[in-house]
C-alpha cells in the first residue's frame, strides 16, 4: 500500500502544480490555442509561433530563414506535444487517484466491519499503473529538457526570440523530483 500512497501523493502534486501554473501572475508563461504558441515574459511583447513556423513579436512579423523556420516548427511541435502529454498524464493521475481512494475506502469499510470480502485489498493494479505513470513522467521530463535546449538554440539563432529563450515550456511539470516519486 505504501507505493499506492506515493501514487496518490504524485497525483495531488501534479494537480496542484497544474492549478498553480494556471493561476496567472507569473512573469513568464506559454499559451496554446491549437494554431499557435504564444510566449510571454515580463517587460516584453508577446512572441507567437504559428503551426507553420512563423514568428511574430508583438504585432510585428519577424523575418526568418528557412533553417530558422524549421527550428521554430520543431519548437512548436515539441512544446505542443509536451502540453498535450502533460494534460493526458494529469487526467490519468486523477483517474488513478480516484481508483486508489475507492480501494482505500473499501479497505476502511472492511476494517470496521461494514463490508464483506477479502481481508486485504489488492493494490497491485494501482502499483503497476503508478509505475507506468512514473515512466511517462520521466519521458515527459526528457521532452521538457529537449524543448529547453531547442529554445536556447532559437534564442541564439533569432535575435528577436532571445528574451523568450529561458521560459519554462512546461511549468505544470516539475522535473526536479517533486512530482516524480522514486
Amino acid at each position: 500500500m505504501n507505493k499506492s500512497l506515493r501514487l496518490i501523493a504524485l497525483t495531488v502534486l501534479v494537480a496542484l502544480a497544474t492549478t498553480l501554473a494556471a493561476c496567472g501572475g507569473q512573469e513568464q508563461d506559454i499559451h496554446f490555442d491549437g494554431h499557435s504558441v504564444t510566449l510571454h515574459t515580463s517587460g516584453e511583447p508577446a512572441a507567437t509561433i504559428t503551426s507553420r513556423g512563423s514568428l511574430s513579436v508583438g504585432s510585428e512579423a519577424v523575418d526568418v530563414t528557412p533553417a530558422q523556420r524549421q527550428l521554430l516548427l520543431r519548437y512548436y511541435n515539441r512544446v505542443t506535444g509536451i502540453h498535450d502529454d502533460a494534460e493526458a498524464l494529469k487526467q490519468a493521475g486523477f483517474d488513478l487517484a480516484g481508483k486508489a481512494v475507492h480501494k482505500a475506502g473499501h479497505s476502511i469499510k472492511q476494517a470496521v466491519g461494514l463490508a464483506s470480502g477479502a481481508s486485504t485489498v489488492d493494490t497491485s493494479d494501482l502499483d503497476a499503473a503508478g509505475d507506468k505513470m512514473q515512466q511517462r513522467a520521466h519521458a515527459l521530463c526528457s521532452e521538457v529538457r529537449k524543448a529547453m535546449t531547442l529554445q536556447a538554440t532559437l534564442g541564439k539563432a533569432i535575435k528577436a526570440f532571445a528574451p523568450y529563450a529561458d521560459i519554462d515550456p512546461a511549468p505544470q511539470v516539475m522535473c526536479t523530483g517533486a512530482v516524480i516519486v522514486g
